[in-house]
């Protein structure tokens, strides 16, 4: 008896692992706005995309880890278009020649949960409570603050890498009436290494 419950023990703390958890990421991701302009008189498509790196930094035990996630795009390509007849080609390629005059950078930090579903399966969410798209154009530059909610799956091909797809809704800072839709999306991989 006392074997048993010995070797069970040692099962059990063998598969239940905790400690800190480092785990740099690698992605590319994507902010696409679509929002009414009153000086067009019509609706704008906005999106924004670039390479992202950054990591998560955690506490694992078990399959649950949380912990802090940071991500910096130092530079973000911006493009417009539009849905809308009323809005000009030659509208849209201003609005496009401007945009390419313009540095854009986005700096996110915020909390994240990840659940180890399976050995090959995680699900994570999060909230990038500092979510800020910073514009640098001749000399002056502008930040805008919003909120990003975001839920995401990962896949792990092997034991060491995590390969993810994340989806979020961008919150603006000054929340207005009815507010035009954000959402983000991130591909990324990341190596998670535990301490």
């Amino acid at each position: 008896m006392k074997l048993k419950i010995l070797l069970l023990s040692f099962l059990i703390s063998t598969t239940v692992r905790a400690g800190v958890v480092l785990e740099p990421i690698l992605g590319y991701g994507t902010i696409a706005q679509q929002s009414y302009n009153e000086t067009l008189d019509g609706y704008l498509n906005v999106s924004m995309t670039g390479l992202a790196f950054g990591g998560r930094v955690g506490y694992k035990n078990s399959i649950v880890t949380y912990g802090l996630r940071g991500m910096y795009s130092p530079s973000l390509e911006v493009e417009f278009s539009a849905d809308s007849s009323f809005i000009s080609a030659a509208d849209i390629r201003d609005l496009n020649d401007v945009a390419n005059t313009a540095d854009y950078s986005l700096l996110q930090i915020g909390p994240y949960l990840k659940i180890q579903s399976t050995d090959v399966v995680n699900v994570f969410f999060g909230i990038d409570v500092k979510y800020a798209v910073e514009l640098s154009l001749s000399g002056t530059t502008t930040e805008s603050d919003a909120t990003n909610v975001y839920v995401g799956v990962g896949i792990n091909p092997a034991s060491k890498l995590s390969l993810n797809f994340e989806l979020g809704y961008v919150i603006p800072e000054d929340i207005v009436e009815d507010p035009d839709p954000t959402v983000s999306a991130m591909l990324s991989a990341s190596v998670p290494i535990e301490f």
